[in-house]
């Protein structure tokens, strides 16, 4: 599977924000977490595969087989599994993550 980044403007007219998000990405059937970190952080974890929408900053995630970088106003869908994240600009990083829980329910496992 191949995983890319698209500029936000390209493939919508409102303005990428958190309030745009929700309305595109409604609960139940989503789950969104708004992140932001500062400057220089670095961290690693495990996630499913979602999507990440960046709103400022950049932020660079590292996968096993892959590492996607995502500037202001771009967004990418992410592989899930072992990462690590770091804030990849020199102001601090605010990104939205985004689940399709529907999904993720219907594949009742973690393999990523």
């Amino acid at each position: 599977m191949v995983f890319t980044s698209s500029i936000w403007s390209d493939k919508y007219m409102e303005p990428l924000t958190e309030e745009y998000l929700h309305i595109l990405f409604p609960t139940p059937n989503y789950r969104l977490s708004i992140r932001k970190y500062p400057y220089q952080t670095k961290f690693s974890g495990r996630m499913r595969q979602g999507t990440c929408f960046v709103l400022s900053g950049a932020v660079k995630f590292h996968f096993e087989r892959m590492t996607l970088l995502i500037n202001e106003g771009w967004f990418s869908d992410l592989p899930g599994g072992d990462y690590e994240m770091e804030v990849n600009s020199a102001i601090d990083a605010k990104f939205v993550l985004v689940w399709d829980l529907e999904k993720l329910l219907d594949s009742r496992s973690y393999s990523p």
